[in-house]
C-alpha cells in the first residue's frame, strides 16, 4: 500500500528522517552500488561486521577479506552474495545465511536480505540495499539444543528403557522402537498419534491412566 506524504517537507528534512531512521534500526544496512562496492553503512552493519565506516567504505562483494561462507563451511564467493545477484537480475534476495569472518577473527552469521534499487519502476537497477541481522548467538543455542538432544538420544538408547512423547496440541506421538518392541509391534506398525495409545491400553486401565 501506498502511503501519503503528510504535506510537503524541505529534501533537508526528509533526508534528515531517512538517516534517523536507519541509523537507529538494529539491522546492518549497507547501501552498494551498481560495481557492488559499499557506498553507506549504518552503526548496526559496523556493528556486527567489525568494522568501521570508513574500513567498509568502497569495499566491493568480491573483497577476499571477507572470508565468507555458506552454512556447511564451503566458501561463499562475492559474486554469489545477495547484494551481486539482487544487482545481475534486478530481484530481492532474501532470507540468505552466510557467515562472515570478522577483523577479530570469529564467525559472525547474518541473515542477508538484498533489494535493487530503481531511480523509475522502467530504469534498470542502480544500487541495492542490502540489510542483515547477526544470529550468531542463534546458532550457537540451536546447535547446543541440537548436541544435548542427541546426548539425550543416546542415554535412552543406553538404558533400553521405551518411551513415548506426546505433542498435545496436535496429539501426535513420538514411540521409541524398544517401546513398540517391549509391547511385540514392529516399530513401523504404530501410528504417530496419541489414538495407538489408547487402542493399546486396556479398556479397565483408561480411567486411572
Amino acid at each position: 500500500e501506498r502511503l501519503e506524504p503528510l504535506g510537503e517537507a524541505p529534501a533537508a528534512e526528509i533526508e534528515a528522517r531517512y538517516q534517523s531512521v536507519v541509523a537507529s534500526m538494529q539491522e546492518g544496512v549497507v547501501v552498494q552500488g551498481r560495481d557492488g562496492s559499499i557506498l553507506n553503512t549504518n552503526a548496526a552493519a559496523e556493528r556486527i561486521l567489525g568494522l568501521s565506516a570508513d574500513q567498509l567504505r568502497g569495499r566491493t562483494s568480491i573483497d577476499p577479506r571477507w572470508r565468507t561462507v555458506h552454512e556447511d563451511g564451503t566458501p561463499f564467493p562475492g559474486e554469489q552474495h545477495p547484494a551481486m545477484v539482487a544487482m545481475q537480475t534486478g530481484q530481492p534476495v532474501l532470507g540468505v545465511v552466510m557467515g562472515v569472518h570478522r577483523p577479530e577473527g570469529d564467525l559472525a552469521w547474518i541473515r542477508v536480505n538484498a533489494r535493487p534499487v530503481r531511480l523509475t519502476p522502467s530504469s534498470p537497477q542502480h544500487a541495492v540495499v542490502v540489510t542483515f541481522l547477526d544470529i550468531t548467538e542463534e546458532r550457537r543455542l540451536l546447535a547446543e539444543l541440537r548436541h544435548r538432544s542427541e546426548q539425550l538420544a543416546l542415554v535412552i538408547e543406553g538404558a533400553n528403557d521405551g518411551f513415548w512423547d506426546w505433542d498435545i496440541p496436535s496429539g501426535r506421538v513420538t514411540y521409541s522402537p524398544r517401546w513398540a518392541e517391549m509391547l511385540g509391534y514392529d516399530h513401523a506398525e504404530l501410528e504417530a498419534d496419541l489414538a495407538t495409545w489408547v487402542r493399546l491400553t486396556h479398556p479397565d486401565d483408561m480411567p486411572a491412566a
